[in-house]
């Protein structure tokens, strides 16, 4: 019976320590905030519709699209000789971070031009301020922060990311881009102290793996939304957005160390 009972007692703790750790990496997991898969139906407008997931704590706003009349439900823009935007209010969750060690933020998105062969067609992609409209372009009135642009031709030379706002401020080449396109926006505002730290925002194209461009801000950007603009576009297709925030530095240290104490406990068990 006391073999019985000693074996026991580490089963009880493993368990103890088992479940705590589970639930709060699957807290760390889930930092998706916003998402959109653009799976509804292409005879249906975007305007209107709900993001597939809309964090609660993004509060004030509706998690609804605003979206001109060119872009559809599942992710096609439809051949327009104007301009026009999508987009999600966020509010002032990400103006709110700034400062804060969850105030990293990663926003992503696939795009493909399908038609048309002019540089002066588009489709953008990024961080918009207050003011932004469903008939304007990231750089109408200057309304773009973060912008990654993708053309129907563009030749060497064209800029393809803009820190704004809008094309103003430094902006960036990486080269010639074509096909189905997967840009990254990371902003970090972590650092930010209102004073000689402003935070900073870089760009890439393949996932996030290699970063094309980066640059410190030397004001405070206002990020009150996420989304597309585009410009005379012929034909495109939208998939996969999701706009992720990093789990405090405080999740990963009080998981090292209830896996530190784990350890401890088990082995001294079974001495």
């Amino acid at each position: 019976m006391r073999m019985n009972s000693q074996l026991k007692y580490p089963m009880k703790t493993s368990y103890l320590l088992y479940f705590p750790l589970v639930a709060l990496c699957a807290s760390m997991s889930a930092g998706v905030i916003v998402s959109e898969s653009f799976e509804g139906l292409v005879t249906d407008n975007l305007n209107g519709t709900s993001a597939d997931v809309f964090d609660a704590g993004i509060t004030g706003v509706t998690g609804n699209w605003v979206a001109a009349t060119q872009y559809n439900a599942d992710g096609s823009l439809a051949a327009s000789s104007g301009n026009g935007a999508a987009f999600l209010d966020l509010g002032d969750y990400i103006n709110d971070s700034r400062g804060t060690a969850n105030g990293i933020f990663t926003l992503q998105v696939t795009m493909e031009i399908t038609a048309g062969n002019a540089n002066g067609e588009w489709v953008s992609f990024g961080f918009l301020k207050t003011g932004i409209s469903a008939g304007e372009t990231f750089y109408d009135d200057a309304e773009g922060y973060g912008t990654s642009l993708l053309r129907a031709d563009d030749p060497e030379g064209n800029n393809n990311y803009y820190v704004g706002p809008g094309t103003t401020g430094s902006n960036s080449d990486p080269g010639i881009l074509s096909g189905v396109q997967t840009f990254t926006v990371i902003l970090d505002l972590s650092s930010w102290d209102g004073a000689s730290e402003r935070g900073n925002i870089s760009f890439s194209r393949d996932g996030g793996t290699t970063t094309d461009f980066y640059y410190d801000f030397g004001g405070n950007p206002d990020f009150r939304y996420i989304g597309f603009t585009e410009r005379s576009v012929v034909g495109a297709t939208l998939s996969n957005l999701t706009l992720t925030q990093v789990p405090e530095p405080s999740a990963y240290a009080l998981v090292a160390g209830l896996l530190g104490f784990s350890a401890v406990a088990l082995q001294r068990r079974r001495c």
